[in-house]
């Protein structure tokens, strides 16, 4: 079961109003009953179990009747630089990364890659992201969204200091390998579009590449399949 979110801060035994776009999803799309129980997070990332008191038209009297403990965010960072892909895509791996426990979503621009959003789109396109993101944390539990943001230069040019991972048919690394070990708590890693990176890309980028298996994945395919692995090794998963 997911959560629901108040945008006003709840302590243990209040009484309290939830009105807006979560009171009018419980009323209509979910079909909420008086006395049903409910998940509420409130602005810090409080969450309580409610209990529905008084049902309006378009509002709900909740009261909080014990405080949960949300899931714990990994402690491991993975910072998911995507090629831009097409729309339905972009959204899916969004989804799932938040999902996944990514901590940050970056579209950037290459060769092969879907063009990205005009400048003047920009803004329009982070917020519908981070609506998208929102939900998925609802949904699966998750206390936040990751970081949503458009990068216009290559990220071997802006990733800066830390270890980072290609997705890449012709890599070789293995993340068992003693030189890579589990001390850092932070990864760039970086996956390409449908038709994957060019070699001048590769060799422009000069780190390891990871290589998932014998069969070329699509671009929303790969990012599932990498966070879940990458997951599982630090501890997240599993």
């Amino acid at each position: 079961m997911g959560y629901f979110i108040s945008e006003e801060t709840l302590f243990l035994g209040q009484t309290f109003t939830l009105s807006g776009e979560e009171a009018q999803h419980l009323l209509g799309a979910r079909r909420i009953r008086l006395g049903e129980k409910i998940e509420i997070q409130d602005p810090k990332e409080q969450r309580f179990l409610c209990e529905i008191l008084e049902l309006g038209r378009k509002s709900l009297e909740l009261k909080t009747l014990i405080q949960l403990t949300p899931p714990a965010e990994p402690a491991f960072s993975i910072h998911l630089w995507q090629a831009m892909v097409k729309e339905k895509a972009a959204d899916y791996i969004l989804q799932k990364a938040t999902e996944l426990g990514a901590y940050e979503l970056v579209f950037f621009q290459s060769q092969y890659a879907a063009r990205l959003p005009e400048p003047r789109e920009e803004a329009h396109k982070v917020e519908r992201w981070q609506k998208i993101a929102l939900e998925a944390c609802k949904q699966s539990g998750r206390v936040r969204p990751p970081f949503i943001r458009l990068e216009r230069q290559a990220p071997w040019e802006t990733l800066g200091q830390g270890p980072s991972l290609m997705l890449h048919p012709g890599g070789n690394f293995d993340l068992t390998q003693p030189a890579w070990g589990k001390e850092a708590n932070s990864l760039n890693l970086l996956i390409g579009p449908e038709g994957g990176f060019s070699e001048e890309e590769a060799q422009t980028y000069g780190g390891p590449r990871l290589h998932l298996g014998p069969r070329i994945l699509r671009a929303d395919t790969a990012a599932l399949a990498a966070l879940t692995l990458l997951g599982h090794h630090f501890g997240d998963l599993g």
